[in-house]
């Protein structure tokens, strides 16, 4: 059956001469895209780098697999609270931010039962209620404990976290790191309006201008000195790691001073000249997930967050139904990669066998590809197809070094003949081969 004029695939020209297709077969999802190979391998070390610092610290590597897209955002609204970080978009249609890779690892972990465990994974990212243009990867870690923590030790495990983060990200980049704590704010509100009317406090608060949080704060009940302190911090909403607590901390009780202390603790053992700390204690990002010390980490220079992190409690107690301690640090992958600088194109191949017709050209060409794979020497195998001009080009596009022509003269002679990139000949013995292949690699990585 012939194909209708309006239905048969179109083709349009491109500026490089070819001819792309408008077939539907050929448009990926939205949501989805291509990763070119360079790109690829950019992702991959990046990737790798993470698990082996991840190891280091004590963090195993994890597989998570993709998750339903439903189920991601079903359970983490139900341990979140539904009408949190709720907002209509350009359509008017309600969309809301959850808490995307944090569920992924809480019910891989949950498998094991109650327990200690110390996670490092590489996890798909679904941030909004409608299928996104660009699907995005959390490189994570979680430390996961059953119980409550104290201060004490949510301190030191936020520690933890933020010292691997700053030892995978100081060969990389200069960064900056604020360090929050939303757990001073949660005690703020179960004192004014009691534990149940917490969530909904916080979401007021953290909706309310800096400046006006003060006369907000005292207007339904706030301590005296919780409102100073509010004022204070609408005018210095950062301080260094090392500057001394707000005066009001002085007239709070020892649980609040407790929490602001906890906050400078953290950023003054962290501060380094490749991650900068700050404390922000008016920050209230995320308030609705952190229940105590908390942490976003920037490039240097930039107000794009590149990762963040902290404590979970709440959330991960709610969603697992008993009560559990998490810290969790997230880098955004594909965030990452766009900052750094991609490495220099890879060949596929460190020299390409191309055999001739007769039959005994093409078995000693299979041979010699086993033995040269055997030795970790990369290998594009195929067969001559005259002119080798044309061919010659087409292995010189994909960036291989060397070419080695298996013939007649091959079947009889002690050595090999291979041309370089420049089309230059080197008369090889046969049985330097190997070694000699692996030193021009060695040469070509060096220069």
């Amino acid at each position: 059956m012939r194909t209708p004029a309006s239905r048969a695939p179109r083709h349009r020209p491109q500026g490089n001469g070819r001819v792309a297709s408008d077939s539907p077969h050929l448009r990926l999802p939205r949501g989805h895209h291509d990763v070119p190979p360079e790109r690829a391998r950019h992702h991959r070390a990046l990737r790798e780098a993470w698990f082996d610092h991840g190891q280091l610290h004590g963090f195993q590597p994890v597989e998570i697999p993709p998750v339903g897209f439903e189920s991601t955002f079903t359970t983490g609204h139900h341990a979140a609270g539904q009408k949190l970080y709720a907002f209509p978009d350009r359509r008017g249609r309600q969309l809301a931010l959850v808490s995307d890779s944090l569920p992924t690892i809480l019910r891989l972990a949950n498998q094991d039962g109650p327990g200690s465990n110390r996670l490092s994974y590489c996890c798909p990212v679904f941030r909004y209620e409608r299928r996104p243009r660009r699907h995005f990867h959390h490189l994570g870690v979680a430390e996961i404990n059953a119980g409550i923590h104290t201060l004490t030790e949510a301190t030191n495990a936020t520690l933890r976290l933020l010292q691997l983060v700053a030892d995978y990200l100081a060969p990389l980049l200069d960064c900056t790191v604020t360090i929050t704590n939303p757990g001073l704010w949660r005690t703020v509100a179960a004192r004014c309006v009691g534990p149940a009317e917490a969530p909904a406090f916080l979401d007021q608060l953290r909706r309310t201008p800096p400046r006006q949080r003060p006369r907000w704060l005292h207007a339904r009940g706030a301590e005296p000195a919780v409102a100073q302190l509010a004022e204070h911090l609408a005018h210095q909403p950062g301080s260094p790691p090392r500057a001394e607590p707000p005066d009001p901390a002085a007239r709070l009780d020892a649980e609040l001073a407790e929490h602001i202390t906890a906050c400078h603790t953290v950023a003054a053992a962290v501060d380094t000249p490749r991650m900068s700390a700050s404390v922000a204690l008016g920050d209230l990002h995320a308030v609705e997930f952190h229940d105590s010390l908390a942490f976003q980490i920037r490039p240097r220079n930039q107000q794009r967050l590149l990762g963040d992190g902290g404590s979970y409690a709440a959330f991960a107690s709610r969603f697992l139904s008993r009560p559990t301690t998490t810290y969790s640090a997230m880098v955004g992958l594909e965030r990452l990669a766009d900052l750094i600088p991609q490495p220099d194109p890879r060949p596929p191949a460190t020299v390409a066998l191309l055999a001739t017709g007769p039959p005994e050209a093409q078995r000693l060409a299979m041979t010699l590809a086993r033995d040269l794979r055997a030795a970790h020497i990369a290998v594009w195998h195929a067969t001559l197809a005259p002119p080798l001009s044309r061919q010659l080009r087409e292995l010189a596009s994909h960036g291989i070094p060397y070419v080695l022509v298996i013939g007649p003269r091959e079947l009889v002679c002690d050595t090999f003949r291979i041309r370089d990139a420049t089309g230059q000949l080197t008369d090889v013995p046969r049985h330097q081969l190997i070694s000699w292949l692996q030193q021009a690699s060695a040469d070509t990585l060096t220069a």
